[in-house]
C-alpha cells in the first residue's frame, strides 16, 4: 500500500522547486485520470477499486499519447478488479537500470578505449535490440573511491510496436479491434480487458527477465578482457509489477533495497538505500529514478478540438503523435553545491541513505560518446 495521495502531494512540493502552477497542472490531470478510471473498473466490477500515486519526480513523459490518454511519467497505477483489466495508453514497456561493480579499476582506459568497446557492443548485439542511444537511455562507465561501475539504461524495445508482441497502443496490432474507449465530459480512457488483457499481462510479465539478460550480456562483453563483474544491482522503473498494477517512471521498492537515482548528463549517479528502520517499513515506497522533466510554462493540460489534440504549455500536439513533448531536466537543488538537499528533504518521508555516490566518467547516449572531468 502507497502512501496517501494527498501526504505525496505535499512531499512532492516540499521537495521540488518548480513554479507551483507546473504540479497544479499535474494534479488537475491525475486527478482527472484517477476519476475515469475508477468509471472504467466499476463498470466492469461492482466492487473494484482504482488510483494513481504520484512519485516525488512526478513530471511530464515524453510520450504524447501517454498524456493524451491519461498519464504522467513518475506515477504508480493500481487498481482491483475481477475481471483482467489494462488502461493501454500507460504504454506499457519495460524500462531497467542496472549498476555493476568491477573488481578493479581501469586506470589507463579512455575514451577512445571507451568508444571501441561500444562500438565492438554493438556488433555483437546478436538478437538484442539496442537502444541505449534513444531517449534519456544510456552506457556510462563511472568511478568511486578507487573502483569502476558500468552503469545502464534502457528498455525492451522489442515489446513496444511489434505487431504480434507489442505492449504499446499501435494501431492494428494484436489487440487494437478490441480497445473500448471510456469518454467522461472532456476526457478519455481506452482500456482492453477479459482475454486481451490477460494476454497483455502475460507478455509484461516475461519482459523484466529478458531485459535483465540483455543488460547483464552487454555488461559481461564490455568487461570481457578488461576487468571482472563483483556486484550487480537491477532494478525496473517501468512496467507491470502485478496483473493490476503500472509503474511509470519510479522503482516500486522495499525497505533495504539499492537502487540507482540518475540526475542529468555528466552529473552524479547515486546508489539509494531505503532503511529497515522506516516507520513505513513494510509499505511500498515509490523511489524516482531521476530528476525528470519539468516545463515553467505549464499551467494546464487540455485536450481540444474534439479531443483530437492536446495543448501543453501553449503547444498543441495531435493526441497520437509521434512527436516528444518539450521540456527541460528539472533541477531540484536550491544550491547547485548542495547535492544533498533532495536526499535529506525526501529522507523525512522515505528514510533512506545514499550508500555511493557515482562519478561519470564516461558516457554514450544520443549524445554520442562524452567524457566528463571527475569531481
Amino acid at each position: 500500500m502507497t502512501m496517501k495521495y494527498t501526504d505525496t502531494r505535499n512531499i512532492i512540493r516540499k521537495c521540488n522547486l518548480d513554479a507551483t502552477q507546473f504540479y497544479d497542472a499535474l494534479f488537475d490531470w491525475l486527478n482527472g485520470t484517477e476519476k475515469i478510471l475508477q468509471s472504467a473498473v466499476f463498470r466492469l466490477d461492482r466492487n473494484a477499486t482504482a488510483r494513481i500515486t504520484p512519485s516525488i519526480d512526478i513530471g511530464l513523459p515524453d510520450d504524447v499519447v501517454r498524456i493524451s490518454g491519461g498519464f504522467l511519467t513518475g506515477c504508480f497505477v493500481e487498481w482491483s478488479c475481477n475481471i483482467p483489466f489494462v488502461p493501454i495508453d500507460t504504454t506499457v514497456g519495460v524500462c531497467t537500470s542496472s549498476v555493476y561493480c568491477f573488481s578493479k579499476k581501469l586506470i589507463h582506459f579512455s575514451l577512445d578505449d571507451f568508444e571501441k568497446k561500444i562500438n565492438q557492443l554493438i556488433e555483437a548485439r546478436n538478437d538484442f535490440s539496442w537502444n541505449f542511444n534513444s531517449g534519456n537511455h544510456f552506457i556510462i562507465l563511472a568511478e568511486s573511491e578507487d573502483v569502476n561501475y558500468l552503469v545502464m539504461h534502457s528498455s525492451a524495445s522489442e515489446f513496444k510496436k511489434d505487431m504480434d508482441r507489442g505492449l504499446y497502443p499501435v494501431p492494428n496490432n494484436w489487440y487494437w479491434n478490441s480497445i473500448e474507449t471510456l469518454v467522461d465530459g472532456n476526457r478519455y480512457l481506452r482500456f482492453i480487458k477479459e482475454k486481451d488483457a490477460e494476454i497483455f499481462w502475460k507478455i509484461a510479465e516475461k519482459i523484466p527477465e529478458y531485459n535483465i539478460k540483455r543488460h547483464d550480456y552487454f555488461a559481461e562483453k564490455f568487461a570481457k578482457g578488461l576487468t571482472n563483474i563483483i556486484q550487480s544491482y537491477t532494478e525496473h522503473h517501468y512496467g507491470m509489477p502485478t496483473q493490476e498494477s503500472i509503474n511509470i517512471g519510479c522503482y516500486i521498492t522495499e525497505p533495504e533495497k539499492i537502487v540507482p537515482i540518475f540526475s542529468a548528463p555528466g552529473r552524479c549517479l547515486f546508489l539509494y538505500k531505503v532503511d529497515i528502520d522506516d516507520p513505513n517499513a513494510g509499505n511500498t515506497k515509490l523511489i524516482p529514478h531521476g530528476w525528470g522533466k519539468t516545463c515553467m510554462n505549464l499551467s494546464k493540460i487540455e485536450l481540444i478540438n474534439s479531443m483530437q489534440e492536446i495543448e501543453i504549455a501553449g503547444r498543441k500536439y495531435l493526441i497520437n503523435s509521434s512527436e516528444r513533448i518539450k521540456g527541460d531536466i528539472r533541477q531540484f537543488c536550491d544550491n547547485p553545491m548542495k547535492q544533498n538537499y533532495y536526499f535529506s528533504t525526501m529522507s523525512k518521508y522515505y528514510k533512506g541513505i545514499v550508500k555511493k555516490i557515482l562519478n561519470q566518467k564516461f558516457s554514450y547516449s544520443k549524445h554520442g560518446c562524452l567524457s566528463w572531468k571527475l569531481d
